[in-house]
């Protein structure tokens, strides 16, 4: 039931939305309304305000109290209007002629908009009734209507037929008495069939058998005393109840079970209280899954959307994941009118709306309430929907990871699929075998799909560093160069954490120059719009091609920048931070580079040619090479992974044709 469709709050407790104030509005009210945020976001106020609205109180018990209610945030403002106007009217010297400059504008204002589905005659189909507390009425509240229902007696009637129920967060002993005491009332005021009251001709019979059974004893009482008495049970028996207790199994009281036992009760409680009610019955109900563990909170959550919000509108205040996960759960009637295609848009939902009962599921909507800051903590209301970032900043405010969503949808799997085995006509054995079967196939694919921790420290390095994107399958050259070059002594085992604590930047191995360049050339820079990119190519044949043609390409600049011994380079466009770099050549490797400006690829200098040649060839790491007249060393395959023990025993001295490497690196990133 949606029966209430907006919500606007005004100066009531945490909410503004006065004068020049963004109004707090909460639209699109479904069957079920889910409220989430931080502590003290003001998720409860929404509840009270229902709460007052409908039954003139705050909670159950807590009365209207204008110094607690009224927003403070407000009232402070309207202090500071107040003195300045005094202060204003001081300096006009018009102390004498003091105009009033009270505060006349304290308002508190809870304005609801109904949607009239069941057509009460006389009311249009949907219009707005206000509750106001305020000087004029002495704040003991009074219903404002819109303009075409003033004076209309159907309006009152409309009133009438709620009934609101509010759960506090806090369910203790005072609350279960105070719900019994309303299930005892329910009890006594339902009639059967035959307009009978069953607890009203129990108690009537009752003081006949008294009567009967005591007539000896107070006759000799009036002797005695002149006085004529008789017992009596009064046939609302409310005192009676009042010693009201719940036995559970093992003769055990309700209230000596766990706070979770005891807060099954009061959803089912209300229930009952409401069952077969001609009333519009809403609940405000804070934290349902207080108590819970977690698999009974998903339990009471579907509880709550597919059996009690089915015939009454329901507000909750929640902080946990399974609450916020739920969704719309289309009955089989419902789809069959949507699989309709016979059907046109408009009809559908026409067919959709005569649905009642078990053919019709609850709607959701969820909320986000937060704290605005800039607004000196005023409270607010926005509506979560897959198009907006309120799920991302909802889990921010209540500290779980959004892939809880994920692992909701993966519950709900597990669950449909352990019906699927229950209706089975399989043994208990064989099921438990095929639900074995099953979550080991499914922990393969987890397995498969969710990579190790360090890729997600990898991930992370990403966005806390920029990125370096090399050629190379192994990229020890790069990190131990770098360690090397400031100092700080390493060894192949260490080496590779020294450099992630010290470099500012971060490596990435694409195994390639083909790959660099595919990495480069991606169509558009999505997920990369607030990174720093340097795409690394040696200066080779094929580096030199692909780092080239580059110029191509619409969404990189055709100029290319610097020179052979500082680095050649060229920009991406459209992004502050996104390099192709040749690796600079030292001089004395000049003969062995062609002039890329000009588009001749034919060069042979590999990152490690930028060690000393005597060293290269020392260490049988490289063979040599001639083409035309020149000669030149290239790394043989496969030996570059003993290289991390060879770089760890060399001098700094012996890095030095890295030096320009890292500083147009550092120019790069930095300019």
């Amino acid at each position: 039931m949606d029966i209430i469709e907006k919500i606007e709050i005004k100066h009531f407790r945490s909410f503004d939305g006065g004068k020049e104030q963004e109004k707090v509005r909460i639209d699109n009210l479904k069957d079920l309304n889910i409220f989430s945020g931080a502590n003290d976001s003001g998720k409860s106020n929404v509840l009270r305000a229902l709460n007052l609205f409908f039954n003139n109180e705050i909670s159950p018990g807590i009365q209207f109290d204008k110094d607690r209610d009224f927003s403070k945030i407000v009232a402070l403002r309207f202090d500071k209007e107040v003195e300045e106007r005094k202060a204003k009217q001081k300096s006009k010297q018009l102390i004498e002629e003091l105009k009033d400059v009270r505060r006349s504008d304290e308002v508190i204002s809870i304005k609801l908009f109904f949607n009239n589905e069941k057509n009460q005659r006389g009311l249009p189909k949907s219009f707005w009734i206000a509750r106001l507390y305020s000087q004029k009425n002495n704040f003991a509240g009074e219903y404002v209507y819109q303009t075409d229902l003033r004076g209309n007696a159907q309006v009152t009637n409309f009133l009438n037929n709620f009934k609101f129920e509010y759960v506090p967060a806090i369910k203790d002993k005072l609350f279960f008495n105070y719900l019994f005491e309303k299930l005892q009332k329910h009890l006594f005021e339902k009639e059967s069939k035959n307009k009978e009251n069953k607890f009203a001709t129990s108690s009537r019979q009752f003081n006949e058998m008294l009567t009967t059974e005591t007539k000896e004893l107070f006759s000799k009482f009036q002797l005695s005393s002149g006085v004529d008495a008789n017992f009596y049970i009064p046939s609302t028996l409310v005192d009676f109840f009042r010693t009201l207790s719940v036995i559970t199994e093992n003769e055990i009281s309700l209230f000596e079970r766990g706070d979770g036992i005891q807060a099954r009760f009061i959803p089912e409680i209300l229930d009952e209280i409401s069952r077969n009610s001609r009333k519009n019955i809403i609940w405000g109900f804070e934290e349902p899954e207080n108590s819970y563990e977690a698999k009974n909170i998903r339990k009471i959550g579907n509880e709550f959307l597919t059996k009690y919000s089915q015939k009454k509108q329901i507000f909750i205040t929640t902080h946990t994941k399974e609450f916020l996960s739920l969704k719309r759960q289309f009955t089989e009637k419902e789809l069959e009118i949507e699989a309709n295609t016979q059907l046109k848009k408009s009809d559908k939902r026409l067919e959709l709306s005569k649905l009642t009962g078990i053919n019709r599921s609850s709607d959701v909507s969820i909320y986000r309430v937060w704290k605005n800051a800039s607004t000196n903590y005023t409270s607010y209301v926005t509506r979560f929907d897959e198009k907006n970032n309120e799920w991302e900043k909802t889990c921010d405010d209540l500290g779980i990871i959004q892939e809880s969503r994920i692992v909701e949808s993966l519950q709900e799997r597990l669950n449909e699929q352990s019906l699927e085995i229950a209706k089975s006509k399989l043994s208990s054995e064989d099921r438990k075998r095929v639900s074995k079967e099953l979550i080991k196939d499914l922990n393969k694919k987890l397995f498969a799909s969710i990579k190790e921790l360090d890729s997600v420290r990898l991930k992370i390095e990403e966005y806390e560093k920029p990125i370096l994107v090399v050629e190379d399958k192994l990229d020890s050259i790069y990190k131990i160069s770098y360690l090397k070059l400031r100092d700080i002594d390493c060894n192949a085992e260490n080496y590779d954490e020294l450099f992630r604590e010290n470099c500012y930047f971060t490596i990435r191995r694409a195994e390639g120059a083909g790959k660099v360049a595919g990495m480069l050339s991606m169509p558009n820079t999505d997920g990369y719009e607030h990174k720093k990119i340097i795409g690394l190519f040696d200066f080779d044949t094929e580096g030199c091609e692909k780092f080239y043609l580059l110029r191509n390409q619409n969404n990189w600049d055709n100029t290319i920048h610097g020179d052979t011994s500082t680095g050649v380079y060229k920009k991406r466009n459209q992004h502050e931070c996104f390099y192709a770099l040749l690796i600079p050549v030292p001089t004395r490797h000049n003969c062995l580079v062609s002039k890329i400006k000009d588009g001749v690829f034919g060069s042979h200098v590999e990152i490690e040619n930028l060690l000393p040649d005597q060293i290269l060839t020392d260490n049988n790491l490289v063979e040599e090479k001639s083409i035309l007249d020149r000669n030149y060393l290239k790394i043989k395959d496969g030996v570059k992974r003993n290289l991390p023990n060879i770089l760890c025993g060399l001098n700094k001295s012996d890095f030095n044709d890295f030096v320009p490497l890292f500083e147009k690196i550092d120019n790069l990133f930095n300019n």
